[in-house]
């Protein structure tokens, strides 16, 4: 008498593969945090730089507002964060967005290229 053998269906057994490989893709929301602390002060020095440019002024004080990242967790994603930085000076301020990638340099642009007097 012949044993029959069934076998897994070669897409399911490849999507469960792939799914136990990519559920050990992510790291600790604690170090997701740690990141993004880690990237504000290049993001303040960014915002300092753009300031200086855009309000024409070379004492410029740069102020966090708020960040946004989206899911660093993943290894996978982005690794981007998106911080909301007042940069101040001379009389004058403005509100700048500046991206800031893990392990890479922050690019500073004006949020909506409005200069206010304080």
């Amino acid at each position: 008498m012949l044993a029959v053998v069934r076998r897994c269906p070669r897409p399911l057994a490849f999507g469960l593969c792939t799914a136990l490989l990519l559920a050990g893709c992510k790291t600790a929301p604690e170090q997701a945090a740690r990141r993004i602390e880690e990237m504000k002060p290049n993001a303040l020095a960014a915002a300092s730089e753009r300031g200086q440019v855009d309000l024409n002024c070379g004492d410029v004080k740069a102020q966090l507002l708020s960040h946004e990242a989206g899911d660093m967790t993943r290894l996978q994603s982005l690794q981007r964060v998106v911080y909301k930085v007042q940069a101040s000076g001379c009389g004058r301020r403005t509100t700048l967005a500046v991206a800031c990638s893990y392990n890479s340099v922050c690019s500073a642009m004006s949020e909506d290229g409005m200069i206010e007097r304080e």
